[in-house]
């Protein structure tokens, strides 16, 4: 398994534990990885992924893994409230059969768009299972359900182009559920991406302002007056664009800038 296949495996992994109540057993470790999984070197990487990602190995208890559900909401009751007042409020909808799933499967295919609208609602608990998997990853539980929800919405909208009338009937309902839980877990992760790169970006902006309100105070000490951009540019080593856009956060004028010697462009 060269690095680029142990890289997909990794992902792998985690949409199935993702999909599982973040749990993965000693037996879909080793179907995945193969003979790489009892490799000691390669098994630390893999142990130290899993538990980066709060993904258990090994196979949980009923009372275990409700156990570690509650745990895991504890430290923030506000997801913990929302999740149960969505929960309570899909307690009414009707579950639905085998049989009768596989007949609403059928009829979507044939674009009934009834049958997918009654198909949705028996996914909604499905999409709050995946998205408490999300949970302290910095995102409020009410967005990771939503975003969950849309992509839930946008994947059953276009079940007619996925399901095969001509495929096995005996697996239809599993390859649905498949499909609908990676559209969903997609969804999520790119959100939390998304959610990512924000928080760098605005964390990496933070910065670049405490380097120019320092550099104009030091400036002005030395220079015996307050520095235009021109001269915080040239003392931060920033680009003259960073240096407008850490005064426009900062106030122009206020404190120890000033860029009236210099025109701000916007």
């Amino acid at each position: 398994m060269n690095q680029e296949e142990f890289l997909a495996g990794l992902e792998t992994a985690l949409k199935l534990a993702r999909a599982n109540n973040n749990q993965i057993s000693e037996e879909q470790i080793t179907e995945i990885f193969g003979d790489v999984a009892n490799d000691e070197k390669h098994r630390e990487i893999l142990m130290a992924y899993f538990k980066s990602k709060g993904i258990v190995t090994g196979e949980l208890s009923d009372e275990e893994a409700e156990k570690a559900v509650t745990e895991e909401f504890a430290f923030d009751p506000k997801d913990k409230a929302y999740l149960d007042d969505y929960l309570s409020g899909l307690e009414e909808i009707e579950k639905l059969s085998e049989q009768e799933m596989t007949d609403l499967l059928l009829r979507a295919a044939e674009r009934d768009q009834e049958a997918k609208s009654r198909i949705l609602e028996q996914y909604l608990g499905k999409a709050a299972d995946l998205a408490r998997t999300y949970a302290g990853q910095g995102i409020f539980m009410e967005d990771l359900i939503g975003e969950a929800n849309l992509a839930l919405t946008e994947a059953i909208m276009e079940l007619d182009n996925y399901i095969d009338v001509q495929g096995s009937v005996e697996t239809l309902i599993s390859d649905v559920e498949g499909y609908l839980g990676e559209r969903m877990m997609d969804a999520i992760e790119m959100m939390i991406r998304e959610e990512m790169a924000d928080k760098e970006a605005d964390q990496a902006m933070a910065g670049k302002v405490n380097l120019v309100a320092d550099a104009a105070r030091d400036l002005a000490l030395d220079l015996g007056h307050k520095p235009n951009v021109a001269e915080l540019t040239q003392n931060t080593e920033l680009t003259e664009e960073d240096v407008r856009r850490a005064i426009r956060i900062l106030g122009n004028g206020s404190g120890d800038l000033d860029i009236t010697q210099d025109e701000d462009p916007e």
